[in-house]
């Protein structure tokens, strides 16, 4: 919702609001006493004033944003993101997708390459598959095959250029470490593609295919430099 809608609407609607809840008040049993008399007494006479009205007409607005405001900050502490670090990534939850980030620390961002200086490939093509399409740009990599049953996309980036969203409404993602590697896995409920990302201590990789897991692991295991 955007905020100044909803600043406009609060300010617009609370007048109304209060004397619709205190609209039947004349059938509350209330004595005021004396003290309460010359309090509104002296109100009724401040209120024909020109600048108690701009004070007050300023202060209750600022008083109306001011609660606009803190209902949006805590709507988002409690329906917004959350985000796992895991391995080297950060994970953001949504509610329909999340956002897969890299973080290795600063101390080591010299340590890998700024651009692509190698394009990785599969190291054996699974029967029935062939190379559709490579893509190369400064900041990544992207290697296609295709089958009459599937795909296998292979997508090399720069690490501080990763940034991936994956959806998490039709599927599942976990976090694995397979023969010292560690992975973020998606799983799709909808098809058969199965998707691992993962860092090699150079490049971030993500990989899907139509595969069975234990195929893919062997993918992921067993990439090579392109010659």
């Amino acid at each position: 919702m955007n905020e100044n809608i909803l600043k406009q609407a609060l300010l617009e609607t609370a007048d109304d609001m209060i004397l619709k809840q205190y609209s039947d008040c004349e059938n509350i049993d209330f004595i005021p006493t004396n003290s309460f008399k010359k309090k509104i007494d002296k109100l009724c006479k401040n209120y024909d004033k020109v600048s108690f009205k701009l004070t007050y007409t300023r202060a209750r607005k600022a008083i109306v944003i001011f609660v606009a405001v803190l209902v949006i900050m805590l709507s988002s502490l409690t329906v917004g993101a959350v985000r796992d670090a895991i391995a080297n990534f950060f994970v953001t939850h949504f509610s329909n997708h999340a956002d897969v980030t890299y973080k290795e620390p600063s101390t080591k961002s010299n340590q890998y390459p700024k651009t692509i200086e190698k394009v990785y490939e599969l190291k054996t093509v699974p029967k029935g598959f062939s190379l559709a399409d490579c893509s190369i740009t400064d900041a990544s990599a992207d290697t296609i095959y295709f089958s009459d049953d599937g795909q296998i996309v292979l997508q090399q980036v720069v690490k501080e250029k990763f940034n991936e969203s994956i959806d998490n409404e039709n599927s599942i993602i976990t976090y694995e470490t397979i023969n010292g590697q560690d992975y973020i896995v998606q799983t799709s409920k909808i098809s058969k593609d199965i998707s691992f990302i993962w860092d090699n201590g150079e490049y971030v990789f993500s990989l899907t295919a139509s595969l069975d897991k234990d195929s893919i692991i062997d993918i992921c295991e067993n990439l090579r430099i392109k010659k």
